[in-house]
């Protein structure tokens, strides 16, 4: 008879822990990066945009590697709000509503280009952020809707809790007097902002950095949203907004020369591996009009790393009015059933039926039931519903009778494509996901029922590569 433990065949490791300075191995250390400078760019397109101006700038470096995750856009913002009131604040509508598309071009390659990047920015901010960013360093990119620390002054009966005056960066002589004088003239020039660029795109949140020094030049392109999609007045529409003060800074780091020379190697050399550098791109599409009733909202994307998706609906008579937070405002509707069909795999298998299955599944989106980022939303702006007057229903409420709620709607449904997901965020593949390019040409199909006429928005992430080989740069994926 055998006395073994049944744990035999098993190694263990004897660890020494960290804390006892006398038995540590060493100091960690790494002589490959000689050195970290914070540099800042000036748009080629000057200083100051107007809506619908693209601000562009180029980044380049003959040595230096560029950190994308430490990439920001700094300006100041200035409202002219026209006709204003206690009862219409002038506001930019929640966090980055100034932009609307975003392009990334490396050596003449289209590495990104995503539209509609305030309303992903903020379906990514809602489903995933961590609330004490969003209240604290969030604020100064613009995130102020949630964020009831920011208000200024008294409330407007209509606006509700949270409304316009907490961004109000015009304010008026009634709703925000400390930033007027008693003759009601304005007494601040604007407001300051800095946003990370990897809120806008994934590209900008990759983990490794970008070698300038082999890529060439990076044209970074900023095309501004319309008055009508940036700013939210609530019942006027002759507000205008600009920026000035425009500049864009990174951080590059810069190698040891024996790095940067295998780094050439690596790039230039036939027969070597090359240089890999994979990214997460996004394509983000509003679909047509989808009325009360089962509804089909197709979207394609011919790639083998479909990592996720994510999916919300806006009142169709808010999308384009600047009297309604339309980059925002992403209503409940009574939603009653979601699923997404590729070929003939079903996500989930099952549709999710009710408002808190919905949330589930958002949840699983950015890892699993419990996470450390969870977002901004909850069970009762999950389920708003806000209409054109301003009026919010709720999931289990009558109309109008929670008016503090107005336009406070974050229902956002989501779905992880990933073999392999953990909660840690570590050890992530690099390619993983959904293959669709043999699944019925490629579509992607979201199956909702609402109510309601309403416009929907879809995101669809998947990874795409930056090869450099042979001294060839070549952009992998769609």
């Amino acid at each position: 008879m055998s006395l073994n433990s049944g744990f035999q065949g098993l190694p263990i490791s004897e660890i020494v822990p960290e804390a006892i300075p006398a038995m540590k191995d060493g100091l960690s250390k790494s002589s490959l990066l000689v050195s970290r400078r914070k540099v800042r760019f000036q748009p080629q397109t000057g200083t100051s945009a107007s809506p619908g101006n693209i601000v562009q700038f180029v980044l380049a470096d003959s040595s230096s590697l560029l950190d994308v995750n430490s990439a920001t856009l700094g300006f100041t913002l200035t409202l002219t709000a026209g006709t204003n009131s206690a009862a219409a604040p002038c506001s930019m509508d929640d966090g980055l509503s100034w932009c609307r598309r975003l392009q990334v071009a490396l050596n003449g390659n289209l590495v990104s280009d995503v539209d509609n990047v305030a309303r992903y920015s903020n379906m990514e901010v809602y489903a995933a952020a961590d609330k004490a960013w969003y209240q604290t360093a969030g604020s100064f990119a613009g995130f102020w809707k949630f964020n009831p620390d920011l208000a200024l002054g008294a409330q407007s009966v209509n606006v509700g809790s949270y409304n316009p005056c907490y961004g109000d960066i015009e304010g008026d002589a009634t709703t925000v007097g400390a930033l007027h004088n008693s003759a009601g003239v304005r007494q601040v020039a604007g407001e300051t902002r800095v946003t990370p660029l990897s809120l806008m795109d994934g590209f900008w949140r990759t983990k490794q950095y970008v070698p300038l020094n082999l890529l060439g030049e990076m044209v970074v392109s900023f095309t501004l949203a319309s008055n009508a999609e940036g700013i939210f007045q609530v019942t006027n529409s002759t507000g205008t907004y600009a920026l000035s003060d425009i500049f864009m800074e990174c951080d590059l780091v810069q190698p040891h020369y024996l790095l940067q020379e295998l780094m050439t190697k690596q790039a230039n050399a036939d027969g070597e591996n090359g240089i890999v550098i994979p990214y997460e791109s996004a394509i983000v599409s509003q679909g047509q009009t989808i009325t009360s009733g089962s509804n089909s909202v197709i979207i394609s994307r011919a790639t083998n790393n479909l990592r996720r998706i994510l999916y919300a609906q806006q009142l169709t008579a808010g999308v384009s009015v600047q009297t309604f937070p339309s980059v925002s405002c992403f209503g409940y509707n009574a939603t009653t059933s979601w699923q997404v069909r590729c070929g003939s795999l079903y996500f989930p298998s099952q549709p999710a039926t009710t408002l808190a299955r919905c949330a589930g599944l958002l949840q699983g989106t950015y890892g699993e039931a419990v996470n450390d980022k969870p977002g901004i939303y909850n069970i009762i702006t999950y389920g708003a519903t806000t209409a054109a007057n301003g009026q919010p229903t709720l999931s289990f409420g009558a109309a109008n009778a929670y008016p503090k709620f107005a336009w406070s709607d974050n229902f956002i449904v989501g779905y992880n494509f990933d073999s392999y997901k953990n909660t840690g965020g570590t050890n992530v593949l690099d390619a993983d996901g959904l293959s669709v390019l043999g699944q019925a040409g490629s579509q992607v199909v979201v199956q909702v029922s609402q109510t309601g006429s309403v416009t929907p928005i879809i995101a669809l992430m998947a990874t795409r590569y930056l090869s450099l080989m042979n001294g060839q740069l070549r952009i992998i994926g769609v």
